[in-house]
């Protein structure tokens, strides 16, 4: 059994969005408008939001949810987020973009943020230093194209590992960004994931995907961290 496969229970999850790089119209984006359309979404009362007369951002957030947009991206926030099971931000999104059919998408990706305790990291540094070995362990789950990189700082003219950022693509074509932030000798990690599907414009399809297996993606997260541990 893995490092991280002991300590999934252990973490805290520091930050999830889904982030859609497009073109949009900020001056949509109001609480009368979520209100009207949305009421589905069940997101209570607004908590604060921008100023109306400001039309190139909207920035609205409720008790769970954050809203964010400019003209060339929208960002749901989940906040206070306790269980990935509950992310709100993928199908908000996916609803939003079948209400707006005709708002130009370029990206979506699913980002989270989570700090992890585990009794010994050591085992994950000394596989992340061995490419060869990660890229044959990130090859058994279905990832072809991967780079690597590491940074480290010296103690004591011994050289300890700071971050390591994975990159991979499954067939699915969703690029997968893992970036990993600790010293060895700490019990605690914070690892950030990024899984970023493109050409959405001409495949709605996986708009749609990841509404509806957000959690599927965010476990590919888990599939790295086991087999790095």
């Amino acid at each position: 059994m893995g490092v991280w496969q002991m300590v999934r229970e252990k973490f805290i999850i520091l930050g999830s969005n889904v982030t859609v790089l497009g073109n949009f119209n900020p001056a949509i984006l109001r609480p009368d408008f979520i209100e009207r359309e949305f009421a589905e979404w069940g997101l209570g009362q607004v908590a604060l939001a921008s100023d109306e007369a400001v039309s190139l951002v909207a920035d609205i957030r409720y008790e769970k949810v954050r809203f964010f947009m400019d003209p060339n991206r929208m960002i749901v926030e989940d906040t206070n987020l306790v269980a990935l099971e509950n992310m709100n931000g993928p199908k908000i999104v996916r609803d939003y973009l079948r209400k707006l059919p005709y708002t130009p998408v370029k990206m979506i990706g699913l980002n989270l943020l989570i700090e992890v305790e585990a009794g010994n990291l050591a085992p994950v540094w000394k596989n992340i230093v061995e490419p060869s070995r990660v890229a044959k362990l990130l090859s058994n789950i279905g990832c072809s194209l991967i780079n690597l990189t590491v940074r480290y700082t010296m103690v004591e003219c011994v050289p300890c590992l700071t971050e390591a950022t994975v990159f991979g693509q499954d067939a699915a074509s969703m690029y997968i960004q893992l970036t990993l932030n600790s010293d060895p000798k700490e019990l605690k990690a914070r690892v950030s994931f990024n899984g970023e599907f493109q050409d959405v414009v001409t495949n709605e399809s996986r708009i749609n995907f990841l509404a509806e297996h957000s959690l599927d993606v965010s476990q590919t997260f888990f599939k790295f961290l086991d087999i790095l541990g």
